[in-house]
């Protein structure tokens, strides 16, 4: 009742002037409120998005502390138009590189293509363990290694130069794109005795590793592995017309991924095609009947 009074209902009563806004449904549990809104048919969800989010930042005064309200919008084109199966390879870290640089670019040059993503591959990630007793020997704490990560890796703007008619934007700060580089950061001295300590790295006091994701999908095909990609639409784009264009292409990838099989697991466009056909051959029939009862009425007569 608590989260109700205070976040749910403020929200749900901010968000009614919204334009386009059909209908809301709130829930409320510990800790948490949901409010879901439906908008009618065509509206842009990206406006009704910045709508909803300027709506709850002008009431953000009112709500209790701590609660960050997190704006997210979905629509039927979030959904796969058709999903691919990958299977017949030996390694899926090699076959899910090759996907990423050749197929999906490919895949998402298809006329109406908003994206198309790997499901069921495996990511990787860097894992960084503190050494309790070596924080304690060099007098840094957890939050020094957290400071260190977020005080790098981040490029700033520094500027402009001009230059023979043209303007050249300059950025400073630089990437972190290795295991070393993340091991070789250093750690911000806060006091005398750390500085005179000299530089510490994380490497110093962490261990440094990088592995795989922890697997949250699994994709198989016939009782094989596979690596599925999933292809959305552009919410202006015609599901028949992206499903033949993807379809078309699907030969010619097959050939660059060598030793692979590429199956359509699931794809919309029949299902459209086919309703479109039951409607065609249903009217056909009723305007059929509707001619024989005129020309039996006219014969009557």
């Amino acid at each position: 009742e608590v989260v109700a009074n205070d976040v749910s209902t403020p929200i749900e009563t901010a968000i009614q002037a919204v334009p386009g806004l059909e209908s809301t449904t709130a829930t409320s549990t510990t800790n948490a409120s949901i409010v879901q809104a439906s908008f009618t048919y065509g509206t842009d969800l990206g406006t009704a998005e910045q709508k909803i989010t300027q709506a709850i930042n002008r009431i953000s005064s009112q709500l209790p502390e701590n609660v960050e309200p997190n704006v997210l919008s979905a629509s039927i084109d979030d959904f796969p138009v058709i999903q691919i199966a990958v299977t017949g390879y030996d390694d899926q870290q090699t076959i899910q590189a090759t996907l990423e640089s050749t197929a999906i670019p490919e895949l998402e040059d298809v006329d109406g293509v908003n994206a198309a993503q790997i499901v069921g591959g495996t990511g990787q990630r860097i894992t960084i363990t503190p050494d309790p007793a070596e924080l304690a020997a060099t007098g840094y704490t957890q939050q020094a290694i957290r400071d260190a990560l977020d005080q790098n890796g981040v490029l700033f703007p520094g500027g402009e130069i001009a230059e023979d008619e043209q303007t050249l934007t300059v950025q400073t700060g630089s990437k972190i794109t290795s295991v070393d580089a993340v091991a070789a950061l250093p750690l911000v001295p806060t006091d005398a005795e750390q500085f005179q300590a000299g530089t510490v790295t994380i490497a110093d006091v962490a261990t440094v590793e990088q592995g795989q994701d922890p697997v949250a999908t699994i994709s198989r095909v016939n009782g094989e592995p596979a690596v599925t990609i999933a292809i959305t639409k552009l919410p202006a784009a015609n599901t028949v017309d992206v499903s033949h264009g993807v379809l078309d292409i699907l030969p010619d990838l097959e050939q660059q991924l060598d030793g692979v099989t590429l199956t359509v697991v699931f794809d919309q466009a029949p299902y459209i095609e086919q309703s479109i056909e039951t409607l065609a051959v249903e009217g056909g029939f009723g305007l059929l009947f509707a001619v024989l009862v005129i020309l039996l009425f006219l014969l009557s007569v």
